[in-house]
C-alpha cells in the first residue's frame, strides 16, 4: 500500500500488499511490530525462514477462534478449533524485530507449533481460542534466551488449564520432578541456518 506526503502518494517501503496463503500472517507479524524499522526486519525474516516454520505460522495464523469467520485470502485453509493467540507476540517483535527477526519468527513459530501440539484442533473446541503468555520473554535479548541452555534450565511451555498456557523459565530438575501440569521444552535454541531458507516471497 501507499503512503501520503504532502498530498502525493509515496511507495510503501515493504512494497505492496501480499496475496496468497502468506498474505494473513506476514500482514499480522508486520502490523504487530509497529516501527518501521521493525516491520522492516520482520518482513524480510519471514520471506527467507524456514519452510517447517512458515508452515506453522501459515496454519496458526489466519485462525479466528470464530466458527465460519475467515480471512478472504485464507478461505481455503479448514478452521482449527481451539485457534491459539500468543499474548505479547506484539511486544516481542518490537522488541527484537528491527535486530533479531529471524530468530523472534522462529520462537513464535516454535510456540504455535508446540502449543498446537498440547491442545491439538477437535470439533469439541469449536469457537474457543487458547491463549499463550509469553510475559517471560517479550522483552528479552535474544543472548538472554538462547542462554538459559547452558545454565541447565530451559524454556518450558505450561499448560495451565484448558484455555490458558504461559512460557516459562524451569531448571530441568524441577521439570523431572513436577508432574502436575503438562510440559514441553521449547527449542528456541536453533540456528536459522539449519533448515535452509524458505524462498516463498520476493523480498526487493
Amino acid at each position: 500500500r501507499s503512503r501520503r506526503r504532502g498530498g502525493r502518494a509515496l511507495p510503501h517501503p515493504l512494497g505492496e500488499e501480499p496475496r496468497g496463503p502468506d498474505a494473513i500472517p506476514l500482514m499480522r507479524l508486520v502490523v504487530q511490530a509497529q516501527k518501521e524499522a521493525a516491520q522492516a526486519g520482520v518482513y524480510l525474516a519471514y520471506c527467507r525462514m524456514a519452510e517447517t516454520d512458515a508452515a506453522v505460522l501459515r496454519l496458526e495464523m489466519p485462525q479466528t477462534g470464530l466458527v465460519q469467520q475467515v480471512y478472504s485470502e485464507s478461505d481455503q485453509l479448514e478452521q482449527l478449533f481451539p485457534a491459539i493467540l500468543v499474548y505479547y507476540s506484539p511486544a516481542l517483535l518490537q522488541s527484537l524485530g528491527a535486530t533479531h527477526a529471524d530468530e523472534a519468527l522462529q520462537i513464535l513459530a516454535e510456540v504455535y507449533r508446540q502449543a498446537r501440539a498440547m491442545w491439538p484442533a477437535g470439533s469439541a473446541a469449536s469457537g474457543q481460542t487458547v491463549t499463550i503468555r509469553i510475559d517471560a520473554i517479550k522483552d528479552a535479548t535474544v543472548e538472554f534466551i538462547q542462554g538459559v541452555y547452558t545454565h541447565g534450565e530451559g524454556w518450558f511451555l505450561t499448560r495451565l488449564n484448558d484455555l490458558e498456557g504461559v512460557v516459562e523459565r524451569r531448571h530441568l530438575r524441577a521439570i523431572q520432578q513436577s508432574t502436575a501440569q503438562p510440559q514441553v521444552l521449547l527449542a528456541f535454541w536453533r540456528p536459522r541456518s539449519a533448515e535452509g531458507p524458505a524462498a516463498r516471497l520476493s523480498c526487493q
